[in-house]
């Protein structure tokens, strides 16, 4: 083989599965993105995103600041950094370090928030893909560690997404229901925070050229997104984000503008 053609080969990533933290991916894009405050977002690329929120903190009457950089800079490797704000309602990770790296038909990384993981993502065909996962609290040292397998099925209508282990589980349905109008199903069950469930509507309005996007979930929140290209010629978008939560009775909004 001529080392030429071999380069290319190697640095193909067509097949790649991508990463094990995007497994439900194609589900959570139908929902709605829930914020409260300012942000704005920037995507350079296909793989890599940064942004900046500033957000109330309802419990101390605040302003703070969070930050979303999610870097590919390399074609074999990514960074990741998340450290956002804290509440109480929705508990984010303070923190979140992560590494990745990737073949051309698979992904490994490690991640360190609230527990240091070790996972591995790899294509089985066009349609399955499986993985693994091994994570332990840095909270509990003393504690067990936990093991997650993962699968995914795809198919041009529909995406069925699972990760069951002994920290509970994961499950996500995508399904497009027609060209403009997508169904998105998110199921979680952990033991150490109990269950939840989500489902999410998104409509695509092209005389608008806007996206419509509502959902409803088990912790009766009920999230609404109206996002908008501000002009065909520039490459930014306009998110506004409303949220309405029956067990806390608090309403919030956030004004986003995404550039990409």
């Amino acid at each position: 083989m001529d080392p030429e053609q071999e380069y290319e080969f190697d640095n193909n990533f067509e097949n790649n599965p991508g990463s094990f933290l995007d497994l439900h991916l194609k589900a959570r894009r139908v929902h709605p993105r829930l914020f409260n405050g300012l942000m704005l977002g920037v995507g350079v690329g296909q793989r890599s995103y940064f942004e900046i929120l500033r957000r109330h903190i309802r419990q101390d009457n605040v302003l703070a600041f969070g930050a979303c950089i999610d870097y590919q800079f390399f074609p074999t490797a990514k960074f990741r950094f998340i450290g956002n704000p804290k509440e109480s309602e929705d508990n984010p990770d303070e923190l979140h370090l992560g590494f990745e790296g990737r073949s051309p038909i698979s992904t490994f990384g490690v991640e360190l928030a609230d527990k240091l993981k070790f996972h591995f993502l790899q294509k089985h065909d066009e349609r399955i893909d499986f993985g693994i996962q091994i994570s332990k609290s840095i909270n509990n040292i003393d504690g067990p560690f936990h093991f997650d397998v993962a699968g995914r099925y795809i198919d041009p209508r529909f995406t069925l997404s699972t990760v069951i282990g002994t920290s509970g589980m994961h499950n996500s349905l995508f399904f497009q229901i027609d060209q403009l109008l997508s169904l998105g199903i998110e199921q979680k069950f952990f033991t150490a925070s109990g269950n939840f469930a989500s489902i999410a509507l998104k409509k695509q309005i092209p005389e608008w050229e806007a996206d419509v996007s509502l959902s409803i979930d088990s912790q009766k929140s009920l999230v609404m997104n109206f996002e908008r290209i501000v002009a065909p010629t520039v490459p930014l978008r306009l998110l506004l984000s409303a949220s309405m939560n029956g067990s806390t009775k608090t309403i919030t909004a956030g004004l986003g503008l995404l550039i990409n």
